[in-house]
């Protein structure tokens, strides 16, 4: 889990649970393709491209179709742009989300931020 970083974030970023994660399809301008999602917030997602950034470029729009594991199961599109790119990752900030797919991803991360370990817990406070 990645915490709120005050100076750049504005909403907790969550990575998914092992053994179910989050999904996105990414359609761009130049390219098409399902990926799991690396980390998760209200205001975008970041995900791993193993085979580079071919057609990818900064502020480009894509649309999504993004889908939340259990307990929240749910799936839905959004628009989005994408806002960085390094090495093999690169990260989209939500344009357009309607408020209802919205409380799905904050009930997805509150989830995981409810079941993170103690020991995870504790490991980020002493860290900050």
């Amino acid at each position: 889990m990645k915490e709120n970083n005050k100076s750049k974030r504005r909403h907790v970023r969550v990575q998914a649970e092992p053994g179910r994660p989050v999904t996105v399809d990414i359609n761009g301008q130049d390219f098409v393709d399902v990926l799991q999602v690396h980390d998760i917030s209200e205001g975008g997602l970041s995900v791993n491209v193993p085979h580079g950034f071919q057609g990818c470029s900064l502020d480009q729009p894509v649309d999504l179709v993004v889908n939340l594991p259990d307990p929240v199961i749910s799936s839905f599109t959004a628009t989005g742009k994408i806002k960085h790119i390094s090495q093999k990752n690169f990260g989209v900030v939500f344009l357009a989300v309607n408020q209802q797919d919205i409380k799905a991803t904050r009930r997805y991360v509150n989830h995981r931020v409810r079941h993170r370990s103690w020991w995870m817990r504790m490991s980020k406070r002493l860290k900050a």
